[in-house]
């Protein structure tokens, strides 16, 4: 399974590929040309620690993590949200897949 996979089920609409992508990531749309690779790249570098931070440390989350979780950085709207721990670990699965 890799972003290409996904990609793809999601443009057919339909399909056990389709239902089973659409359920893990609870979304019945996806494009990904909307995507906003640079947001996504920070995310994905910053996300992790404030949850590892978080869940295994215990340790209270900073105001700056929180506006990281929260996108308080962007200006911009959301294209691409991944903000729930369930859909940062996915984010986290598709991208070691493809590497």
């Amino acid at each position: 399974m890799g972003l290409e996979d996904v990609n793809k089920a999601f443009e057919i609409k339909k399909g056990e590929d389709y239902e089973m992508y659409s359920n893990w990531l609870g979304k019945d749309e996806l494009d990904l040309a909307k995507c906003d690779l640079y947001d996504l790249n920070f995310r994905l570098k910053k996300l992790p620690r404030i949850f590892r931070d978080s869940y295994e440390y215990g340790l209270e989350r900073t105001e700056r993590s929180i506006k990281i979780l929260e996108r308080d950085y962007k200006n911009s709207v959301n294209m691409f949200p991944f903000t729930s721990h369930v859909e940062c670990c996915s984010v986290l699965y598709l991208k070691d897949s493809i590497q």
